[in-house]
């Protein structure tokens, strides 16, 4: 009986886990789920912070000086545009617009932002029009101002690339694109100029085809804009010192005539 006891004790709990199962699965992954939801970012952020806190240092290598005396040094970086000293190859001046087209001055204002500093690597042709952002959209600073023929965004950007036109002509860039206007301009003769314009896509570009960076400058003030293009200094050579003259040899003293011959005193009477 007692033998029976002891097996029903060991079967009965057995029977039962076999028709109830082991738990709930439904409601084991509930929880699961909202336990990962309870973790916010910060929280697993600051636990993997002390975890790393809590990892043991690894000792550091050993440095070896492997420079060999008298190797070759490395050459050093090359120079960036802040710490090169830069010079002007290439100058133009030009006016500001008049008070009664200040909204001109404003699109004119607004194209120098765009190329001022603008580095052109050797054999890069540099295009005004995809610079200063074609179409000259409000959305990169334009006003509608007075342009040939009416009035549209970015009127006045011209005066900038005709002023840079001469500039780089100035410097000895090669023009690879320039236009007239249709209309004689008040800045520039026909022919001096250089017309943007993207409905019939014109474009003004040059050609740095120097061995070294060319850099534009666009700046302007109460008196105008002023364009010009640089380069490295220690690309331009110096100017040669010029022979000095040799200095003046003074003049030899003119002769002096010849005193007259002495006369003898009291010449005897002729007989």
């Amino acid at each position: 009986m007692k033998k029976n006891r002891i097996t029903m004790a060991i079967v009965l709990p057995v029977l039962c886990t076999a028709i109830t199962g082991y738990g709930n699965v439904e409601t084991s992954e509930e929880v699961s789920v909202h336990m990962e939801e309870t973790f916010t970012e910060g929280v697993q952020e600051g636990i993997t912070g002390t975890v790393e806190a809590n990892v043991a240092p690894v000792p550091e290598a050993t440095v070896v000086n492997t420079e060999v005396p008298g190797a070759p040094v490395g050459e050093a970086p090359a120079p960036t545009p802040e710490n090169i000293a830069w010079a002007s190859i290439g100058h133009e001046d030009i006016m500001l617009y008049p008070a009664n087209e200040d909204a001109n001055n404003v699109n004119a204002r607004v194209a120098c932002g765009y190329i001022n500093g603008r580095i052109v690597k050797p054999g890069e042709t540099f295009s005004y029009a995809n610079t200063i952002g074609r179409g000259t959209p409000p959305e990169r600073g334009y006003v509608i101002a007075h342009v040939v023929g009416g009035y549209d965004y970015g009127g006045g950007v011209c005066k900038i690339s005709s002023a840079l036109y001469h500039a780089a002509m100035n410097a000895g860039c090669r023009i690879v694109e320039r236009h007239n206007h249709s209309k004689p301009v008040d800045y520039y003769a026909l022919g001096d100029d250089a017309a943007i314009a993207y409905r019939t896509r014109k474009d003004f570009r040059f050609r740095n085809e120097f061995p070294h960076d060319v850099m534009i400058q666009a700046s302007y003030d109460e008196t105008g804009y002023h364009l010009d293009i640089l380069a490295p200094q220690a690309n331009i050579p110096a100017p040669q010192p010029q022979p000095e003259a040799p200095a003046p040899q003074p003049e030899a003293p003119a002769p002096q005539p010849e005193a007259p011959a002495p006369q003898p005193e009291n010449p005897a009477p002729q007989v």
